[in-house]
């Protein structure tokens, strides 16, 4: 009697990912994943009664390495993390991201760009953003 066989393509796609992963483990070598990622740095914004803040996780860089664009109504944030590297090293794991990066948000209220503040201390920016005064509703004498 013939025993029937059940045919699985799932089983067969996964062989073949393995394989050919293992081709190119053979002809590169294991490369670090972390280098294949984006870097995206974590960021907080919150508003108080008067202002935006916005505060951006970057440890590792200098202020030079940073750069801030405020307009009316978005903020982006924007640098470049490089880590050190040697070829006299063997690296055992590489977790720590590295490149550019850009984050733009867009804001529910006007800032005043002209009078926002950056400080960057422990590795964490801080922009403080003045809200621009809501248009006031003023009232018009109606003449004759």
């Amino acid at each position: 009697m013939t025993k029937l066989t059940r045919w699985s393509p799932f089983a067969e796609i996964e062989s073949f990912r393995r394989e050919i992963d293992r081709l190119f483990r053979e002809a590169f070598g294991d490369l670090p994943r972390a280098e294949s990622r984006t870097w995206v740095p974590q960021v907080n914004i919150y508003e108080g009664p008067e202002t935006v803040v916005v505060q951006a996780d970057l440890p590792g860089l200098n202020k030079d390495q940073i750069q801030v664009d405020v307009s009316d109504d978005r903020v982006t944030i924007r640098g470049r993390r490089e880590l050190e590297r040697s070829e006299d090293r063997t690296y055992h794991l590489i977790e720590r991201w590295e490149g550019e990066f850009e984050r733009s948000f867009s804001l529910d209220v006007r800032v005043d760009a002209e009078k926002s503040e950056a400080t960057y201390r422990d590795g964490v920016l801080t922009l403080v953003l003045p809200k621009k005064d809501a248009s006031k509703v003023r009232r018009i004498p109606v003449s004759e």
